[in-house]
């Protein structure tokens, strides 16, 4: 078990290192055939599955560079992909919104192209924005430790902040 969720590092793309394990690279094309029943169609639906939880980290990554956070890496693994940076918790709150609204970006752009080129990409209904979807909603639940459990926290605290600026007047 530990040579599947052992990572190696697989490159560095601007300054933010990336890494992933045997587990994604074993396990997504299995899902996926299970899901498919047919081989193609399990090797497009992994590269899709890869390349939405990849943009979701990117996401979060590109908040962090953005804060002036260092040393960022994205860890990649069929159930535990995340993205590591030395930051201060409100900085790690801010954070959080990263893999959403990259998703989220991901969807419009999606939706804007096939519907004004009026294209259908194979699958692309079926899987690509479905499984982002699923994701997009998952993780902005706010449950510890998903995303949405930072992204309530920080909303929160700043209501709280705009509460007591302005209950003193």
């Amino acid at each position: 078990m530990k040579k599947l969720t052992k990572q190696h590092y697989l490159g560095s793309l601007f300054n933010v290192r990336i890494s992933g394990n045997l587990s994604l690279v074993l396990g997504t094309p299995l899902f996926t055939y299970a899901y498919f029943q047919d081989p193609l169609s399990a090797l497009i639906g992994s590269i899709f599955a890869v390349f939405i939880v990849f943009l979701h980290e990117w996401g979060h990554a590109m908040v962090a560079k953005k804060l002036g956070c260092r040393q960022i890496e994205i860890e990649m693994g069929l159930f535990n992909s995340h993205m590591k940076a030395y930051s201060t918790p409100a900085n790690f709150e801010l954070i959080s919104f990263g893999g959403v609204l990259a998703q989220l970006l991901l969807l419009i752009v999606y939706f804007v192209t096939t519907r004004a080129l009026q294209i259908s990409i194979p699958l692309g209904d079926s899987m690509f924005m479905w499984f982002n979807v699923v994701l997009l909603i998952t993780n902005a639940l706010p449950i510890k430790p998903l995303d949405g459990h930072q992204m309530l926290q920080f909303i929160s605290r700043k209501v709280g902040q705009y509460r007591d600026q302005h209950s003193k007047h």
